[in-house]
């Protein structure tokens, strides 16, 4: 407020060598926050985008070389304080708030690819399972009918048969049914 004071101040007592001092530091007021934070970036040393403790850490260091207690000039510290109090203030704790926003976003969106690729993979798995008990299930079908087709072929071929042999076949049958689970039994014990 007092640099524009003076600016108009100067302009109506039109002093040439005073009006142009304040007119410059005028413009250099008012031409903008970009400008204003480039210039602080560049009297700091640091990046555009650096972070607050970058930041601070600059000022640190020059504060040491630049402060008059240290054989610095005035101007140039204070300089060095307006540039590091513009870009504190224009990398407030809402540029912090809205990176740590922007970070756990990234999370939760990395949390999400995780948990669908999970689950496709579960979905995979349980339709390859799915497959694989329906496979076993119409091979048992088909064994049971082939079975069942060959146990209907034998029971034709019996009737066939005089009663006679029938039922010799029939003991046959059990005599080699009971001999094949006695040696079974055998070879259990040996082994």
């Amino acid at each position: 407020m007092k640099k524009l004071l003076l600016f108009l101040l100067c302009g109506f007592i039109n002093i040439p060598a005073f009006g142009a001092a304040f007119r410059t530091a005028f413009v250099r007021a008012t031409v903008g926050v970009r400008t204003m934070t480039t210039q602080s970036h560049r009297v700091l040393g640091v990046k555009e985008n650096a972070s607050r403790e970058e930041i601070q850490a600059a000022f640190a260091r020059l504060a040491k070389k630049l402060h008059p207690d240290q054989g610095g000039k005035k101007e140039d510290f204070i300089e060095l304080l307006a540039a590091y109090k513009e870009l504190m203030k224009n990398t407030s704790e809402s540029n912090e708030q809205s990176r740590q926003e922007y970070k756990r976003q990234q999370e939760r969106e990395e949390e999400l690819k995780r948990q669908k690729e999970q689950w496709e993979r579960e979905r995979r798995e349980q339709k390859e399972k799915e497959r694989r008990e329906h496979q076993e299930q119409q091979q048992k079908e088909k064994r049971q009918r082939e079975e069942e087709l060959k146990r209907q072929k034998e029971q034709a071929e019996i009737k066939k048969q005089p009663k006679s042999k029938r039922r010799f076949f029939t003991i046959k049958r059990m005599a080699l049914a009971t001999a094949a689970v006695i040696i079974a039994d055998i070879f259990m014990d040996f082994f």
